[in-house]
């Protein structure tokens, strides 16, 4: 991982967890409990009072944690990384999990594909394992371009084709989000039985923090 590349699963919990309702409401408990259940970083507009703490599943301390997110928020791309993603995209549209890809999406593709397997996605059958990493690479490269180039990849929610992309990439983000539906379609709802997130791209924005 590239020096600032930062581990996606040092992501913000809110005081209420993603999947919501279950017991223990909120109070002051600091206890550092293992847990799968993920949260959607955004703000409860409820509240009076948000609360947000940074954890890891793999144990960093808290300063760590703080210089890394400094780190990130200081590290923005720039716009001659585009042409990069789409030197490694494959004509039929997607992207697939590599070094590269990480690189480019200052992430630690190797944690992400761990925890999409954690989530039993092998058992469904190599056929199945194959397009659910493609989906969520492909995921994660367009609400990347999405989040930190809006003007050129105005991506509409869903993660679906805004006429409205740069011309130079028009064709080949039509292609990717082609690709995307067609095969989602295929094995439909797959990211919501795997308990992965709300949808393909909550998992992605998850996963970036962003």
């Amino acid at each position: 991982m590239s020096d600032t590349a930062v581990p996606w699963m040092l992501a913000r919990r809110s005081v209420v967890q993603y999947g919501g309702g279950g017991g223990g409401g909120g109070g002051g408990d600091d206890s550092d409990e293992d847990s799968d259940e993920w949260s959607d970083g955004k703000e409860d507009e409820g509240t009076a009072e948000y609360e947000a703490c940074c954890f890891d599943l793999f144990g960093w301390d808290d300063e760590k944690v703080e210089l890394e997110e400094i780190m990130r928020k200081a590290a923005r791309p720039a716009p001659d990384a585009i042409p990069k993603f789409f030197s490694i995209q494959h004509s039929d549209g997607y992207w697939e999990f590599s070094e590269i890809l990480g690189t480019l999406l200052s992430v630690d593709v190797s944690t992400v594909q761990k925890k999409i397997e954690s989530a039993g996605v092998k058992s469904l059958g190599s056929s199945v394992y194959i397009k659910a990493m493609r989906l969520f690479a492909t995921a994660l490269v367009v609400v990347y371009l999405g989040h930190y180039f809006p003007q050129q990849f105005p991506v509409l929610p869903g993660l679906h084709y805004d006429i409205r992309v740069d011309a130079t990439w028009r064709e080949s983000v039509r292609k990717a989000l082609g690709w995307f539906h067609a095969t989602e379609k295929t094995v439909p709802s797959l990211c919501t039985r795997l308990e992965l997130g709300r949808s393909y791209e909550n998992f992605a924005e998850m996963a970036l923090r962003v």
